[in-house]
């Protein structure tokens, strides 16, 4: 696992479409799509996808030609259906199967960034007079089963 410190730049290096943005008020590091893959992107349709997959299995080798097509499922929302894609590859074909596992981590970062940037924090609970009341109730009951069970045993 690698180091907090080193994950922008990893993050970078293996899906360049995603930068890394610090919260200053929470402190935490979120992923954000590129607002250029959004914008080049707002006008596709489903059959997009498709397109993209036959496209990128022509030119398997390209590196660049996954990064776009999971930037593309990324962006549609369609990320779900690239690992898939991707799943169906390993399990079918030998020869790109390193390569579609490869993918498929990649799809999973992807997914794992999206929820991270998307997350909300759980509001602490907050204790009202009834959960006092009944906390004390517990305790009285609690102390009078210690000393009815204290008496029968004397």
């Amino acid at each position: 696992m690698p180091r907090a410190r080193n994950l922008p730049s990893l993050v970078h290096n293996y899906y360049p479409c995603v930068q890394v943005v610090q919260n200053r008020r929470v402190m935490l590091r979120t992923f954000v799509l590129d607002n250029r893959a959004q914008h080049e992107h707002m006008n596709s349709g489903p059959d997009d996808v498709e397109r993209a997959w036959e496209a990128l299995c022509e030119t398997w080798s390209n590196v660049t030609a996954h990064r776009r097509f999971i930037a593309l499922c990324q962006a549609l929302g369609q990320l779900p259906e690239a690992a898939k894609r991707y799943r169906h590859v390993v399990a079918t074909d030998f020869a790109r199967k390193a390569e579609a596992q490869t993918q498929l981590h990649a799809v999973k970062a992807a997914a794992v960034a999206s929820m991270a940037a998307h997350r909300s924090e759980l509001p602490l609970p907050r204790y009202t007079k009834v959960h006092y009341l009944a906390f004390g109730v517990f305790l009285g009951m609690l102390g009078w089963t210690a000393w009815a069970i204290w008496e029968s045993l004397q």
